[in-house]
Parts: structure tokens; C-alpha cells; sequence
């Protein structure tokens, strides 16, 4: 086993080939699976903020929360720019 070390074969061909798959395995399954999280994190944000104001307009006296003690004018505000 320990003369697999010393086989140049393992370091001028092996060595680059992973070298050189490495990024394309991860642009090639990382990046879309990134892309989906992405995607999904976005639409339940979209989901919480119109969760957040009608929870404002129906208790405006609601303090749980730094981002909830704004005003809901504020937040629609905030809501409509994004």
C-alpha cells in the first residue's frame, strides 16, 4: 500500500483529473441545488411578510419582535419596495 505513494502516475495524472472535476461536480450539483434553496427561501419570505402585516393590521399594539414594532405603514412601505 505505501507504494502507491511513490507512483508518479498518482501525481501528474490523478491529482490534476480530481483537480480539474472538482469544480465541475460542484457547478454542476452544488450551484442548482443552491439555486432551488434560493428559490424556496424566497417564496416563504414572501409568505412571512404578508403573515407579518396582517398580523400588524389586525393587532397593531403587537411588540414580539424588533421588525414587528414598526409601524404598519412602515412595513407596508417596506413590503411594496421589495
Amino acid at each position: 500500500m505505501k507504494d502507491i505513494y511513490r507512483n508518479p502516475i498518482l501525481y501528474y495524472i490523478l491529482v490534476p483529473a480530481v483537480v480539474v472535476l472538482w469544480p465541475l461536480l460542484t457547478w454542476a450539483i452544488n450551484l442548482p441545488a443552491a439555486d432551488k434553496g434560493l428559490e424556496d427561501q424566497l417564496a416563504q419570505n414572501k409568505k412571512a411578510k404578508a403573515a407579518m402585516v396582517d398580523i400588524l393590521t389586525l393587532d397593531p399594539d403587537r411588540s414580539g419582535m424588533p421588525i414587528l414594532m414598526m409601524s404598519v405603514r412602515n412595513l407596508l412601505m417596506i413590503v411594496q419596495w421589495q
